[in-house]
């Protein structure tokens, strides 16, 4: 007597059960396209908005202005100014922020 596979044999094509599941499958592939899609149009807009807001920024901020050092003064365009002490600023920062390495311990001492 020959006796049945356990296993439930494939779905022919036409059979609509097998239809059903193959357009879940799609489904959830097309929500997730829209998805990625939905957030790569994010970060573009961002993008644009903070170069248009840079764009402005520069535009408005290309006039020169006087630098007094020490015992000369000469001008400078702004923008390069703020981005001088901006970059500045933020080394300053770090290294005033990163513990010192006497004030580090090694992950062995406990």
């Amino acid at each position: 007597m020959h006796h049945m596979d356990e296993r439930e044999a494939p779905r022919p094509p036409d059979d609509p059960r097998r239809e059903r599941e193959i357009s879940e499958v799609e489904q959830e592939q097309m929500q997730r396209l829209a998805r990625e899609r939905r957030a790569r149009l994010a970060k573009t807009i961002v993008i644009l908005a903070i170069a248009i807001i840079l764009i402005v920024f520069v535009t408005q901020n290309l006039g020169e202005v006087p630098i007094d050092f020490v015992f000369v003064t000469e001008s400078f365009p702004l923008i390069w100014v703020l981005i001088v002490t901006t970059l500045l600023g933020a080394v300053a920062g770090y290294l005033l922020g990163r513990p010192s390495k006497a004030g580090r311990r090694e992950p062995d001492e406990r």
